[in-house]
């Protein structure tokens, strides 16, 4: 993997690396890997897309997200605009 950016921080060090073969970009943060995009920003974690499709079994019109890893889910949902009436 090829480093991107590093901060120190009161957290621990944040590492921002790119995939060479894939360009997907990883956040770690203090030697513990935290989540994974592809060029497009979709999240590689299979429990965000799992938790998504969960989602769209339902007729939710309203969410609320606490904690797990609000940071990719948006993005996918608004790639589809999970919202929007059928």
């Amino acid at each position: 993997m090829i480093p991107v950016e590093q901060r120190e921080t009161r957290f621990g060090t944040i590492t921002v690396f790119r995939r060479k073969l894939t360009g997907a970009m990883v956040y770690d943060q203090s030697g513990s890997h935290q989540s994974e995009a592809d060029q497009s920003g979709i999240s590689l974690a299979s429990y965000v897309h799992a938790f998504y499709d969960l989602l769209l079994q339902k007729d939710a019109r309203d969410v609320l997200m606490v904690g797990c890893g609000g940071g990719h889910s948006p993005p996918c949902s608004r790639a589809t605009d999970a919202r929007s009436p059928s």
